[in-house]
């Protein structure tokens, strides 16, 4: 840790470094006595943040203030401020805490003669939001997947509704990790493998689209690269694939056709605005779509999903095609809507004789297509009589105690170099448990929301590569991301919604014949256990309401 950065940040009065760290995380390392003076609390903010610390407006401003007026004047000339006594530190405080960037950040680092690995960057995305994909000859193309008997009969299914049904709307429900996406995406293959119609004139018609709507920028450069290397494979001709998420816009108005892999907040900005630049371009791209499909679609009654989905409603022959693990929600309400949603039409997994399976999971558990799991409880002995949701997440992080006994789980983890996911109660909870990692000699790593994209994804990686063990989380890889090397996980949080639940333990269902485990642990805290589901009555919770309309 750079001792340089410590000694800054330990000029910083006491109660303003208590009050930067947090009470949650103070109290969940108290064990470890940390943070009970300047120079502890400034190793925790160094933790808790990294090399973004100074992108952190109190922080900035906290570090001004501790400057003495020497050091202040020669900062202000620095910023070519002409300052007055009394308003120096109010006007340099105010020069980096607005409208800061990375040439202010520049002048700030520097002056602190610290390393410019703490300058504000300018991440650039090197992608394209266009890629033209087409097989090259020498080229190798290595196999990764291919579908199993239970998934070549769901996709027989989808495109049997894609062209013999009338219904525009159909759901498909599979436990993750038996391939929902492989599935999807062959029936994408196969789509644009077919002939166009002929036009009038006897030659082929123009290309159409196939909209891939997901809810994180991961999930779609997840599919986008999926989709690449599939069509590497099996595809016949050159085809267009897109990028219509983070600060990727297509303009579709000059395309011909291809596969749009688009994000949920991306694509309902741009519709609600009519205003847009980029509106024009989505409209057309709505009105030459064929195929709209929806991963994720147990939340396809939110707002902005709901707003996005309706929008190919009048498209001329378009299908709509939903996919989840959870087709339903906590409401029984809300669940039927969405049956209406998709038609009352949900294709699940079927056995070798085409019957339907009362237990989806233990049957693929049995095949080897999912990892069976082993459940074990973790004693806390904390009690808590909150009934608030955040309150309770707030005291759990808190106690150190309880946070020892995670410790202890998340080391034996490591020793054994199991790769281990854990989903913490709350973002000061994650710097908490990270902290307490690193005392304890753990090399740990975490993602939350304020990670950038390309950097999550670099962390994704070097897990899949077991680079570390231990990757410590608040939700963000519960849906969606592929994580096949998962041996375990932690749950330290009480999780209330069965979709939720569904999705984290999920994560450790990926079996030997998907690339996964034959079997992995799923660790519960006892005091998270109360109603707790299994992953098989999870499954199998939303079935009733797809057979009332």
């Amino acid at each position: 840790m750079e001792e340089k950065l410590i000694k800054i940040l330990s000029r910083i009065d006491l109660p303003t470094l208590h009050r930067i760290a947090g009470i949650v995380i103070l109290n969940a390392i108290k064990s470890e006595n940390k943070g009970e003076d300047e120079r502890e609390l400034s190793k925790i903010l160094i933790l808790k943040y990294g090399k973004q610390i100074f992108n952190e407006k109190i922080i900035r401003e906290a570090i001004i203030n501790s400057l003495t007026n020497d050091e202040i004047r020669l900062l202000g000339s620095k910023c070519k401020l002409k300052n007055k006594h009394k308003s120096i530190y109010s006007n340099t405080i105010d020069f980096f805490t607005r409208g800061y960037n990375i040439e202010k950040s520049k002048i700030f680092i520097d002056f602190l003669e610290l390393n410019e690995k703490y300058y504000l960057s300018e991440i650039i995305d090197i992608r394209k939001e266009k890629e033209v994909i087409n097989a090259k000859y020498g080229e190798e193309i290595k196999i990764l997947s291919y579908l199993h008997p239970y998934q070549k009969r769901v996709k027989d299914e989808i495109m049997y509704r894609l062209y013999q049904k009338n219904e525009k709307s159909f759901f498909v429900q599979m436990p993750t990790g038996a391939g929902k996406t492989l599935t999807a995406l062959e029936c994408v293959v196969d789509i644009f493998r077919r002939p166009n119609p002929l036009t009038e004139f006897k030659i082929p018609g123009k290309n159409k689209y196939i909209v891939w709507l997901v809810d994180t920028n991961e999930l779609a450069e997840q599919a986008f690269q999926s989709f690449y290397k599939l069509w590497k494979l099996r595809g016949d001709r050159i085809i267009n694939s897109f990028r219509l998420f983070k600060e990727f816009n297509p303009n579709f108005t000059i395309e011909n056709g291809g596969i749009v892999f688009a994000g949920f907040d991306k694509f309902y900005s741009i519709l609600s605005d009519s205003n847009s630049e980029h509106f024009n371009s989505i409209i057309h791209l709505i009105r030459n779509s064929e195929l709209l499909i929806i991963d994720e679609a147990h939340h396809s009654l939110a707002e902005t999903y709901y707003t996005c989905i309706n929008s190919f409603k009048h498209t001329p022959y378009i299908k709509i095609l939903g996919l989840s693990a959870t087709p339903g929600s906590n409401d029984k309400e809300t669940t039927l809507k969405l049956v209406e949603l998709y038609s009352n039409d949900k294709i699940s997994i079927r056995d070798e004789n085409w019957n339907p399976i009362n237990n989806t999971i233990k049957y693929l558990q049995e095949e080897g297509y999912l990892a069976k799991l082993s459940t074990k409880i973790l004693e806390t002995g904390v009690n808590t009589n909150e009934s608030n949701e955040n309150r309770v997440l707030i005291e759990l992080a808190s106690n150190s105690e309880r946070n020892e006994k995670i410790i202890e789980q998340i080391k034996l983890a490591n020793d054994q170099k199991e790769s281990t996911l854990v989903f913490a109660c709350s973002l000061d909870h994650v710097y908490a448990l990270l902290i307490l990692c690193r005392a304890k000699g753990i090399h740990a790593n975490y993602i939350t929301g304020s990670v950038d994209q390309s950097e999550r994804l670099q962390i994704i990686e070097s897990f899949k590569n077991r680079e570390y063990f231990i990757l410590i989380n608040l939700e963000i890889l519960s849906t969606g991301i592929d994580l096949p090397n998962v041996n375990k996980i932690i749950i330290t949080r009480p999780i209330s919604s069965p979709n939720l639940l569904s999705q984290i333990l999920g994560r450790a269902l990926r079996g030997e014949k998907n690339g996964g485990n034959k079997e992995n642990t799923i660790i519960n805290i006892k005091d998270n256990l109360l109603n707790y589901p299994s992953a098989s009555y999870l499954y199998e919770y939303f079935e009733g309401a797809w057979e009332k309309i």
